[in-house]
């Protein structure tokens, strides 16, 4: 089966495609000198997405690292927020 995986902007190269279990990571290095490693993987019908979730970007800093995750809120705070409405957290680790 032929992969194109359109994730280059004008000025990134590739450095490197590696598998991983099922799928693929690629690293490419952007024109501004960060990398970001992407993640190829099958959906659950065998369809090859990026996993835009997995995704992960290296760039200058002083050795922390930086999640965001979605968080529901709880039953009790509905009185604030829609129980479907979700929010962002970031958590920066050193």
């Amino acid at each position: 089966m032929a992969v194109k995986a359109g994730i280059l902007k004008k000025g990134d190269d590739v450095i490197n495609v590696w598998s991983q279990g099922e799928g693929i990571s690629v690293a490419v290095k952007q024109k501004n000198g960060e990398v970001c490693i992407h993640s190829i993987s099958p959906d659950e019908n065998g369809n090859m997405r990026v996993d835009k979730d997995a995704s992960l970007l290296i760039t200058f800093g002083n050795g922390e690292v930086q999640t965001s995750t979605s968080v529901t809120p709880n039953k009790e705070d509905v009185d604030t927020q829609q129980a479907s409405e979700t929010n962002t957290v970031e958590v920066v680790t050193f």
